[in-house]
């Protein structure tokens, strides 16, 4: 799925120029892939929190315009359940629920 990024008012910025990220596979089971596309650029940070709002794991990308671009998190370490990843950007943020199972 892509999620499109708010622009900070609440209201879905135009699809042109609207930043795009995948997070995938949803549910998973020790892979968890972040893809950000061209419109995105600059230093985007990546944290997965547990229930308990506990960070468990953070990534730090630097992302240049023009390229697309997957990271690759590994969740092997971390117990089946419900996990909340947020991706911040420059241009924005935004969280999401994550199943491992």
């Amino acid at each position: 799925f892509t999620l499109t990024l708010t622009n900070g008012s609440g209201k879905a910025k135009a699809n042109s120029e609207a930043p795009r990220i995948s997070v995938y596979p949803n549910p998973t089971e020790d892979i968890l892939h972040v893809s950000l596309n061209e419109s995105i650029g600059g230093e985007v940070s990546v944290y997965v929190y547990d229930v308990l709002g506990k960070v468990v794991i953070t990534k730090m990308i630097e992302k240049s315009f023009e390229t697309r671009r997957t990271e690759t998190l590994q969740l092997s370490g971390l117990s089946a359940g419900t996990y909340f990843v947020q991706i911040q950007t420059p241009q924005s943020s935004f969280s999401e629920v994550v199943i491992k199972k």
